[in-house]
């Protein structure tokens, strides 16, 4: 509803930044948002956005895995 009244949010409004911060937020990455569009976009922040990005809006989509990053990481898809 915000965005669809003001526009997007700012990067800085949402504290993003294009990695995840280790250790406790790794799984959190943009492109497992709810609010992720491929390629390298956001529903509801502006700009170009890394698929390894973080914010403090992230939300998990319906089919989120919880602590999946590890297997990910071993088979090299982090």
């Amino acid at each position: 509803r915000r965005v669809a009244e003001e526009g997007k949010f700012t990067k800085q409004q949402v504290a993003y930044i294009p990695f995840s911060p280790p250790p406790v937020f790794w799984d959190y990455k943009c492109r497992k948002c709810l609010f992720w569009e491929t390629p390298n976009g956001c529903r509801v922040v502006e700009g170009e956005i890394s698929p390894r990005g973080w914010c403090a809006i992230w939300l998990p989509p319906e089919d989120y895995k919880a602590f999946s990053w590890p297997s990910e990481l071993l088979k090299g898809d982090w």
